[in-house]
């Protein structure tokens, strides 16, 4: 009756209750857009309230070294890992937060060092490029993980994947560290099946190359 787009139908057209039955579902699709809108924004605001009173939250006078990716410090060191720290060039990092970045490159040599095993060259690179990009959850800076999707524009802080309902794969035997936004958290079975897949074709390869007589293999 109060809703604002709603007319008395005064016409011989199926109505409910003297209205349009048309014009009440247009004013039920608008209603639930707007309730999303109000959740999500609702959502959002209470993040920015939470960041904002954290005490853990930078100030000028704060001169701890804090991660160039979600920018708190070793107070988050259990939730996101080890904070690295490179004086030389005063930057620092969680564990957690490079190894998901998408352009951050794990050493795997023995000369692998002084930065949790990566890259410092990357490291700053990606903190670098970190500046320009902002949270899908919290709009703040710094947020390098993107959804593997590659169509998926979604990118977040470590942190904010994990309360954004994103779904982390890491497979250290693999190498494979990789980010789903919730929208497309299912695709990550299909990858598995994709390598398990090739994994057994490789091997299956291998088998029929050894099944094959010496002197066919030299091409005698």
């Amino acid at each position: 009756l109060f809703s604002s787009a709603l007319v008395s139908s005064h016409t011989d057209n199926e109505s409910l209750g003297g209205f349009s039955i048309e014009d009440i579902q247009k004013e039920i699709k608008r209603g639930t857009k707007l309730v999303r809108f109000y959740v999500e924004n609702t959502r959002k605001l209470r993040i920015t309230l939470k960041r904002d009173r954290s005490p853990h939250r930078s100030s000028p006078s704060d001169t701890k070294p804090k991660c160039g990716f979600c920018h708190a410090g070793e107070e988050e060191n259990e939730a996101r890992g080890k904070l690295h720290i490179f004086n030389a060039k005063k930057a620092a990092a969680h564990y957690k937060c490079m190894l998901f970045s998408s352009g951050t490159v794990q050493l795997t040599t023995t000369s692998r060092a002084e930065f949790g095993d990566f890259d410092i060259k990357t490291v700053l690179q990606e903190i670098k490029r970190g500046k320009r990009m902002k949270c899908t959850l919290c709009s703040q800076p710094g947020a390098t993980i993107g959804c593997e999707i590659k169509a998926c524009i979604k990118t977040y802080h470590y942190h904010c994947g994990v309360e954004d309902k994103a779904k982390y794969i890491e497979n250290m035997s693999r190498g494979i560290y990789k980010l789903y936004c919730k929208n497309h958290s299912g695709n990550d079975e299909r990858d598995e099946e994709d390598e398990e897949r090739e994994s057994k074709s490789r091997g299956k390869s291998g088998t029929d190359h050894n099944d094959i007589p010496q002197q066919q293999l030299n091409g005698n």
